[in-house]
């Protein structure tokens, strides 16, 4: 049982807990020598070299996906403003890296490129709903008087 509460130091409601029990069960083996034999001539390709490919390339996403931000493929840095825009209308423009290993020919290519990606900014949902309309109506934002009760 593994009760997340705890962990975090948290004292749970009454009559919920945030127990769970987790089973690890294993499904399969990967091996790994059979995709040496692939780069080294000794075999032709087949779904045991694309298993053992598609694990590493797991493997590299492990440690990335748990210190950035992870969307598909490509990894965004958290809370930078130096690869990060504002655009206005709650959308933010990121640049970040996007990475994965691919079987070429008889070896294997790690692939890096340098990605971009538009997102919707956290922001409040009245905030952003204004901004959405007053773009809609070409006015300035500033020309807007906003009352709030």
């Amino acid at each position: 049982m593994i009760d997340l509460d705890a962990e975090r130091g948290i004292t749970p409601r009454d009559g919920h807990t945030n127990s769970h029990r987790v089973k690890l069960r294993r499904t399969g083996i990967i091996n790994m020598q059979i995709l040496q034999s692939y780069l080294d001539g000794k075999c032709e390709f087949d779904t045991k070299i694309l298993e053992a490919i598609n694990f590493l390339d797991h493997l590299l996403r492990e440690t990335p996906s748990a210190n950035l931000i992870n969307i598909k493929r490509s990894y965004f840095a958290r809370n930078t403003t130096k690869d990060r825009a504002l655009l206005g209308g709650a959308v933010e423009a990121m640049k970040g890296v996007y990475q994965s290993i691919r079987a070429a020919q008889v070896l294997l290519s790690l692939l890096v490129k340098l990605v971009f990606a538009n997102k919707f900014s956290s922001a409040r949902l009245w905030w952003s709903t204004l901004t959405c309309l007053i773009l809609r109506s070409g006015t300035s934002p500033r020309s807007c008087n906003l009352v709030t009760k």
